[in-house]
């Protein structure tokens, strides 16, 4: 979303973060999570200034706000994710990839 590199999705892409990781309360937010390439989200620190761009136009500044006072409202506490918040996060994932591939014909 930074640079505009399009590749398959195991062959070098990773999931750059608009807000950080470390900001446990918004690090699993599809808002907050985008496809960006090794050298985007690694060696360029996740080119603040391009997905900074890509959010507004994408989400707006509303959305931008919303993410940010998530961040503000819960950074006080370290939210810690258990297996079974993780696997229930991953089996809807899942349904909303298969319904994706289904209305592509994928």
């Amino acid at each position: 979303v930074t640079c505009g590199t399009v590749k398959p999705y195991n062959d070098g892409i990773q999931a750059g973060h608009y807000i950080r990781r470390r900001h446990t309360a918004v690090i699993f937010e599809p808002t907050n999570c985008h496809p960006q390439c090794v050298r985007c989200n690694h060696f360029l620190d996740g080119n603040e200034a391009k997905h900074h761009e890509y959010m507004l136009e994408r989400y707006g500044q509303k959305e931008i706000d919303r993410l940010r006072a998530e961040v503000k409202r819960w950074d006080k506490y370290q939210i810690k994710w258990d297996k079974y918040d993780l696997a229930a996060l991953k089996f809807d994932i899942n349904q909303e990839i298969k319904g994706h591939e289904k209305r592509l014909g994928a």
